[in-house]
């Protein structure tokens, strides 16, 4: 049974991708928090989070968030309450890391409210939590490739704090490496806190090229970006890579399972 659920999952959600198997589990919200506030969360996208898909924003438990690795992916959720919830899916995107032992991921305000019925979204929010399936998919944006966002902390010449936003697809971005333009030297960026990568960049000013690594279920590939920052980037400017990780394939599929 679980493997024709898996099956018929990735049909329907995305016929061209390999995704994980439907998981059932609960989700909660932050009740106390206002929606823009996960886009300050574990990840530190900042306001630019609210670009990927609105308020539709989550938190997701430590094997989810995967050492910020995690950050920016993309989730299918469907509440299971026939009497509030619609039955629709509603998709988010993982911008914050949560501690609930009950839950795989903790919604934005809006993101719960989302899940319910016509006229039910408040007496939803007085559930409080409720029994959902969900599946990774792929993340898709529709106007924008694999970004590259300049931290306000950057200081150039000598250091770069930059973000990948808009990453699409399935991959994760495991390894960002630099190269000023016309040189042969490739140097790695290091991984920071959430989202965030850092590297001193003496004598790496710019114009700047860029390499990234992406893994998805274990299939490492590497794309090369060229010319990505002009000499005189700009701290909060955000430079499109040229690169649509959504087109990034795999080598197979993991194995189907249900989570209870």
């Amino acid at each position: 049974m679980g493997l024709f659920l898996c099956f018929l999952f990735i049909i329907i959600s995305h016929a061209s991708a390999c995704n994980p198997c439907i998981k059932l589990t609960k989700a909660s919200y932050f009740s106390k928090r206002s929606p823009l506030s996960l886009s300050y969360g574990a990840c530190d996208y900042g306001p630019i989070a609210t670009n990927f898909y609105g308020e539709l924003l989550a938190a997701g438990s430590p094997s989810l968030f995967n050492h910020a690795f995690g950050c920016g992916a993309c989730f299918q959720i469907r509440c299971k309450d026939p009497v509030l919830c619609s039955g629709n899916a509603v998709q988010v995107v993982l911008t914050d890391l949560h501690h609930n032992k009950t839950a795989d991921l903790v919604l934005s305000s809006g993101a719960f409210k989302a899940m319910a019925k016509n006229g039910k979204s408040q007496q939803l929010l007085k559930v409080g939590i409720v029994d959902v399936e969900y599946s990774r998919i792929p993340c898709e944006y529709k106007n924008h490739n694999l970004s590259v966002l300049v931290r306000g902390f950057s200081k150039r010449p000598s250091y770069l704090a930059i973000t990948p936003v808009y990453q699409g697809g399935l991959a994760e971005i495991t390894e960002i490496q630099i190269q000023k333009v016309n040189s042969s030297k490739w140097t790695s960026m290091k991984k920071k806190l959430g989202a965030l990568w850092g590297v001193n960049i003496r004598q790496h000013d710019g114009p700047l090229s860029f390499k990234f690594t992406v893994t998805v279920y274990g299939s490492n590939v590497t794309f090369k970006a060229e010319n990505v920052l002009p000499v005189h980037w700009e701290n909060g400017g955000v430079y499109d890579t040229g690169l649509n990780l959504a087109k990034v394939g795999f080598k197979s599929c993991p194995p189907c399972t249900l989570m209870y």
